[in-house]
């Protein structure tokens, strides 16, 4: 009797850590999404220096959630998003608002596939 309560104990430990998990990876890719929104509308409104603090405000925010996505997440996925960026800044230096505006679309983009990865579906399981 002793190992149905000790399975059934690992089972809601398991259970309790991946939906703590996908939690941690939705509010992280919500915010970023978020924050790349707001840049984007900012660069969109010719609000040149508020888009590079936004995007700045964004690269922090990256940071902080690297170290937890990063225990989650394949590389590869993040390693796109890095890239992203860290060249949204020097494309609104530069005045280069449409590259700019490409590298938050596809930030965008990665951050919704790295979302859709994690969420536990029939799809995602097989």
């Amino acid at each position: 009797m002793k190992r149905i309560w000790t399975a059934v104990a690992l089972l809601l430990i398991i259970s309790i850590l991946g939906g703590i998990g996908i939690a941690v990876v939705h509010r992280q890719t919500d915010t970023l999404t978020d924050t790349i929104g707001q840049a984007q509308d900012a660069a969109l409104n010719g609000e040149i220096q508020k888009a590079i603090e936004i995007s700045q405000e964004l690269s922090r925010q990256w940071k902080k959630s690297d170290v937890l996505l990063s225990i989650m997440i394949r590389h590869d996925q993040m390693d796109h998003i890095v890239f992203s960026i860290e060249s949204m800044i020097p494309h609104l230096q530069q005045d280069q608002i449409d590259d700019f505006l490409d590298d938050c679309t596809s930030c965008t983009i990665a951050l919704t596939e790295i979302w859709n990865s994690e969420v536990p579906s029939l799809e995602n399981i097989l």
